[in-house]
């Protein structure tokens, strides 16, 4: 992400005004599907280049009116909610909505078809709620309409995580979803991913690589990373998530995540694992993976399973 930068509504106005994008905007049955900050955060990413940027959006468009995003369900969370971990789980102090997962907790997250529904629809919610939470007068210029992500490798597995396919999938995935990612921290890695990583860096643009961070449990780097953007009562949900999450007796698909606690227990007070405490009082909550399987919303799982995938190449986060 190209910070600092201003562009001004020329660039904006290029794009809107090229063909394919107007017939894509045509096409499209989304309200407002390619709006100012849109078209801007597809210009960042393609660095002003209009014409790059323009057939970006419009490959884009055309994919949102074949796909319907918002609409998809997780087939295999739809038999067995344990199947993905990855969900919103509060807004930080930019206003960006925070997404978690965790190895650990996902039982089933070795399709990539069906891993690819889950992520697109997590991002999906983190987008309605942005907006909703907009609506209701909330700023995101510092955030420019960003998300953050936790990944925790606990449960990470060499042998049956390092799947190059899921990892080409979500890099066309994510191309339809440029500048979205404002924050990557990725958990207790194993030495192996570290090292993937660091090659990795050498073929992406440092905008897009300073994203990412590595912290660990243990030494105090989680919580110092969280200091910075997370915000008292989020920063403590996440600590005491991840810390939920390592319990023997939750690491082979026991954990409801979706489900209330009870109030205590000796007395002490439960941890929530649905989401941290002020966003789980907020109406956007509502928008949730966790809300949904907690309600056990039939209607919004009569969604059929479209091809998530196209052709287009190039991605960021």
């Amino acid at each position: 992400m190209v910070r600092g930068t201003a562009l001004d509504t020329d660039p904006v106005r290029q794009v809107l005004s090229c063909p394919a994008v107007r017939a894509a905007i045509d096409r499209c049955d989304e309200n407002n599907c390619a709006n100012e900050a849109c078209v801007q955060r597809f210009l960042r990413h393609f660095e002003g280049d209009v014409q790059a940027a323009s057939k970006s959006l419009a490959d884009t468009l055309e994919w949102r009116r074949k796909t319907r995003p918002h609409e998809i369900v997780c087939r295999d969370c739809r038999r067995d909610p344990h199947s993905h971990a990855l969900r919103v789980v509060g807004i930080d102090n930019f206003e960006r909505p925070v997404i978690v997962t965790d190895f650990s907790q996902a039982m089933h997250r070795f399709d990539g078809e069906t891993a690819m529904q889950h992520l697109t629809r997590s991002i999906e919610d983190a987008i309605a709620i942005q907006t909703a939470r907009q609506n209701r007068g909330a700023s995101l210029l510092k955030a420019e309409q960003s998300i953050g992500s936790l990944a925790d490798f606990h449960g990470y597995s060499v042998l049956w995580d390092s799947n190059p396919r899921i990892a080409v999938m979500a890099a066309r995935l994510l191309a339809h979803y440029p500048e979205r990612l404002g924050r990557v921290v990725v958990i207790d890695a194993p030495k192996i991913f570290v090292a993937t990583w660091k090659a990795v860096k050498q073929v992406i643009n440092t905008a897009t690589a300073a994203k990412v961070c590595f912290v660990q449990m243990a030494d105090g780097s989680l919580e110092a990373e969280l200091d910075a953007w997370a915000g008292g009562p989020l920063k403590q949900w996440i600590l005491a998530e991840f810390a939920d999450n390592r319990r023997p007796e939750y690491q082979h698909g026991e954990k409801e995540y979706w489900k209330a606690p009870a109030n205590t227990i000796g007395g002490q007070p439960v941890h929530d694992p649905r989401a941290s405490p002020e966003f789980l009082t907020s109406p956007e909550f509502k928008l949730t993976l966790t809300s949904r399987l907690a309600g056990d919303d039939a209607a919004v799982c009569q969604v059929g399973e479209p091809d998530l995938l196209d052709d287009t190449e190039t991605f960021s986060i």
